[in-house]
């Protein structure tokens, strides 16, 4: 009972100090804890055992923020996280951490981060429209592109890639630049990506990426779509006009000793029935030959206090139908 309450009081005096800012002298500290949790049910004629399953999973970010005197920022994350089908049978998984400094108008990203395309920095790259209570239909849905972002992984993936990334935004414009490279089993990895992005009004962004990948194959089945050396362009557009959102995609990949990938679109659309419930269309096509254009309709319904009821039912790029139903609470 005693080693009990000593427990006890322990997790209580930690706890008081997160989510609240720690005072030195002019700058301060702050450790805060963000995520979400969901779970519901889904189906899936493409799944590899069972058409219908379980959806699990729960997110938890640590950030930390430390302010200087002078008024620069730095910071950092890391993530853990349990889902229905990772290995471990559910056992949450952790991050690599996240570094950051900001001031003014300039950040600077290193380690476990994203890169231009996955961050949201000029390209809503996943759109605002996603449907489901698993996002399965996205304007980006299977698209070829060389996306990595900040997230966790299984102990068998080995060590993440750093990326630096380097975002300054001015006025109505935003610009960005990431770059990663490893080499690992004598295979070298090399990406980059520049990107920029227009605020044309309140509720209308246009941005522009691209990217170059070189010697991909080989190296832990990263951007395993992508074979040899490989270049991109990406536009998108996200607005919003009344009860309407919208986002279109539009990208292109040349890869060397491939032609079977033509350019790839993505149009999602939402409409707002009230100021709880909103339905929401995806529209998207890869470009790869031989794959389907991908289809999905879904509904969000908020149940107030950060808690939604999600479902969607669609056809992948595969020709399988997918639907999911369930509930997600932010925090």
């Amino acid at each position: 009972m005693k080693k009990l309450l000593i427990a006890s009081t322990a997790l209580i005096a930690t706890s008081s100090v997160v989510g609240a800012d720690v005072v030195n002298g002019v700058g301060s500290s702050t450790v805060t804890l963000d995520g979400y949790g969901r779970f519901g049910l889904v189906h899936d004629e493409g799944f590899s055992s069972d058409d219908t399953r379980i959806e699990q999973r729960f997110r938890l970010n640590v950030s930390v923020l430390s302010v200087t005197d002078g008024g620069v920022e730095f910071g950092g994350r890391i993530r853990f996280q349990s889902d229905e089908g990772n290995n471990g049978g559910g056992v949450a998984q952790n991050s690599a951490a996240e570094f950051n400094v900001e001031s003014g108008g300039f950040r600077l990203d290193v380690g476990n981060t994203s890169d231009v395309l996955d961050s949201g920095d000029v390209i809503d790259y996943f759109g605002n429209t996603g449907v489901g209570l698993t996002d399965f239909g996205e304007i980006s849905s299977n698209f070829v592109l060389p996306v990595s972002g900040f997230g966790t992984s299984d102990p068998d993936d080995g060590e993440v890639i750093p990326t630096v990334k380097a975002r300054y935004a001015v006025d109505a414009f935003t610009f960005a630049v990431s770059y990663q490279a490893d080499s690992r089993d004598g295979v070298s990895y090399e990406e980059f990506q520049i990107g920029v992005g227009y605020q044309i009004s309140d509720n209308l962004k246009v941005g522009f990426a691209y990217g170059e990948v070189q010697n991909v194959t080989g190296v832990n089945g990263l951007n395993s779509n992508l074979t040899d050396d490989a270049e991109f362009v990406a536009i998108g557009l996200h607005g919003s006009s009344g009860a309407f959102t919208y986002d279109l995609l539009i990208a292109d990949i040349d890869i060397d000793g491939t032609d079977n990938v033509d350019t790839a679109f993505g149009i999602g659309l939402g409409y707002d029935i009230s100021a709880a419930t909103d339905i929401r269309f995806v529209v998207s096509d890869n470009g790869v030959d031989n794959n389907d254009t991908a289809y999905s309709l879904g509904f969000r319904h908020s149940l107030g206090g950060g808690v939604s009821l999600r479902g969607g039912v669609g056809e992948d790029d595969g020709g399988d139908t997918r639907a999911d139903l369930g509930v997600r609470f932010d925090f």
